[in-house]
């Protein structure tokens, strides 16, 4: 019986875990979109990110990546590489597990050159429930990635924007 209890118990936990979705990503580079999400425990605190890509053409789920708190504290997160280069890595910083922290978005500009910036955006705790905000602390849900085009090279050769916005319609 008591293991009856302990099973009930520990599938009702696990069904109070949540993930809870962030963003969508979209960008003009490729016909994919990639849903941000964060995995809280039982308790809502952070436990985990995750980033499924799909295809926009089939449907198909092209990358699923999970990563732990402590994976991205430690070393970052890729969201994206193209032809061996890391182009879009996140980093969390000044990061707490029951309330949020910052999150950098470090990005590739121009290959041929090597130079990277860098976007800050918040996982913040709105009502109990994570969300994720500008630096002015609004509320976004779609992060749009504009790639930076050489007409020289006639190719993409990095990323000249991210932008983050609120759209009704990703909620």
């Amino acid at each position: 019986m008591k293991i009856l209890a302990a099973l009930t118990l520990a599938l009702t936990l696990q069904a109070q875990a949540a993930e809870v979705k962030l963003a969508t990503i979209t960008t003009d580079t490729m016909a994919e979109s990639t849903i941000f999400y964060v995995d809280t425990n039982t308790d809502g605190s952070a436990q985990g990110l995750r980033y499924v890509t799909t295809s926009d053409s089939s449907g198909q789920i092209t990358e699923d990546v999970h990563n732990t708190i402590a994976e991205v504290l430690d070393d970052g997160s890729v969201l994206e590489e193209m032809e061996g280069r890391v182009i879009i890595t996140l980093f969390l910083e000044e990061f707490n597990a029951d309330t949020g922290g910052k999150i950098r978005l470090n990005h590739l500009v121009n290959g041929a050159t090597g130079s990277r910036s860098n976007i800050y955006l918040k996982l913040v705790k709105k009502n109990g429930v994570f969300a994720l905000a500008d630096a002015n602390g609004n509320v976004v849900n779609t992060l749009f990635v504009k790639g930076n085009w050489s007409r020289w090279l006639r190719r993409w050769i990095g990323v000249s924007t991210i932008n983050a916005t609120f759209n009704p319609a990703n909620i």
